[in-house]
């Protein structure tokens, strides 16, 4: 009679261990198809600075613009705008 019920207490626990390792599958499948998308912006961009926010005016949106930039990098390591500093004031 011990025998069927360490048989019955291993089987349960066989059971449980299944289950529990087929629902954090399902839950990284899951969260797989959740994750955000990467996309690579390396290369040179067209480029414009706006500094009285008259851009979305003057067309930048929809015309190529006249300087470039390349990414990964910054205005800094592009050359563009003024220098950033530990006293640049962003707006």
């Amino acid at each position: 009679m011990p025998c069927r019920k360490i048989n019955k207490l291993l089987v349960i626990l066989l059971f449980a261990s299944v289950s529990v390792a087929l629902c954090a599958q399902t839950q990284q499948e899951a969260a797989g198809k959740h994750r955000r998308q990467r996309i690579d912006l390396s290369g040179t961009w067209g480029f414009a600075l706006d500094r009285d926010s008259t851009g979305w005016q003057q067309g930048f949106a929809t015309k190529p613009l006249a300087d470039h930039v390349t990414l990964p990098g910054t205005t800094d390591t592009n050359r563009k705008g003024d220098p950033l500093t530990d006293t640049t004031v962003t707006l």
